[in-house]
């Protein structure tokens, strides 16, 4: 490949992943709300978050939903959805993990502080993503 096709093609992957991390900003946001103002479990929040189009290009999602609904608990689905999606990175994996781990674990209070965290940790690396497109132009 030339130079320019490469460049081209990495160009591609930044933004891929750049649009996946505001998804991910955007579903935790999303828990948030069903946490809080629907008061709901953890299989609704999937279900709910899952089947909403916004989220199509988070494929661990409808693969964690789907495993959840054959019978897995909602952290093993969860768990191996996002461990199987390789178009994540490892730090989105780790953040993902985290918030599986965690979600349902405690009151309204912990869980909405547990994302907001999360969200936080998402949104350093989307920033750093944007550093290094500006410095790299």
């Amino acid at each position: 490949m030339t130079t320019t096709l490469i460049g081209i093609r990495m160009s591609l992957s930044l933004s891929e992943r750049e649009k996946r991390l505001r998804l991910i900003i955007l579903m935790f946001d999303r828990f948030s709300t069903l946490i809080d103002f629907q008061a709901v479990h953890t299989g609704e929040i999937l279900a709910q978050t899952a089947t909403d189009v916004r989220f199509n290009d988070l494929h661990f999602l409808k693969e964690a939903f789907k495993m959840y609904k054959n019978g897995e608990t909602f952290r093993n689905a969860w768990d191996k959805a996002v461990n199987n999606d390789i178009s994540l990175g490892e730090e989105e994996k780790s953040i993902l993990f985290s918030v599986g781990a965690s979600i349902g674990k405690s009151n309204t209070a912990g869980q909405l502080s547990m994302l907001e965290i999360n969200r936080q940790n998402i949104e350093n690396i989307y920033e750093n993503i944007n550093t290094y497109n500006i410095i790299t132009r």
